[in-house]
């Protein structure tokens, strides 16, 4: 039986290794620049604390392991109700783009950053990091797997936007 928990540390540790740097062409660092802009319009767009406007980077069938989910949230759908309700209660959630890196084939895709619960302006704010995987459609680069956790290296003190 196909289980998807099991399998993502395989696909992430698959991903990792089609996306290692090696000498880029005009085609990837263009892939590369798309994939930046992209990322960039995704982490600005939590600025608006509006889930449609977020999850509109999201494929319609993107997984996302949140951090305090006991496991992952299928579909674009689920992802924006999830949003819906973490915006009830907070006030804001920051996001970083730390690192972009795309496959040599350009058929995929791999961000990664930090995230805060808070507003950066907010010395108690704390957060995690995430790693999102894209890939390149018609209408440009979707998320199709976000997996974000907790981690307390991470505050308002060590965050910067992208």
């Amino acid at each position: 039986m196909y289980s998807r928990r099991a399998s993502l540390p395989l696909i992430l540790c698959a991903l990792a290794a089609s996306c290692t740097p090696s000498p880029r062409t005009n085609t990837q660092l263009s892939a590369d620049s798309a994939l930046r802009q992209a990322a960039a319009a995704w982490a600005n767009s939590f600025t608006t604390r509006d889930p449609m406007t977020i999850t509109k980077h999201f494929s319609h069938d993107a997984v996302a392991w949140f951090p305090r989910g006991a496991t992952p949230t299928v579909g674009s759908a689920a992802i924006q109700a999830a949003w819906v309700n973490y915006f009830k209660n907070s006030p804001a959630h920051p996001v970083s783009i730390d690192s972009v890196v795309t496959a040599g084939s350009g058929e995929l895709g791999l961000v990664y950053g930090r995230y805060l619960y808070k507003p950066q302006s907010d010395p108690t704010a704390d957060g995690g990091r995430y790693i999102a995987v894209w890939r390149p459609t018609a209408a440009g680069w979707r998320l199709v797997l976000l997996s974000a956790h907790k981690h307390d290296d991470v505050s308002a003190a060590t965050f910067s936007r992208p």
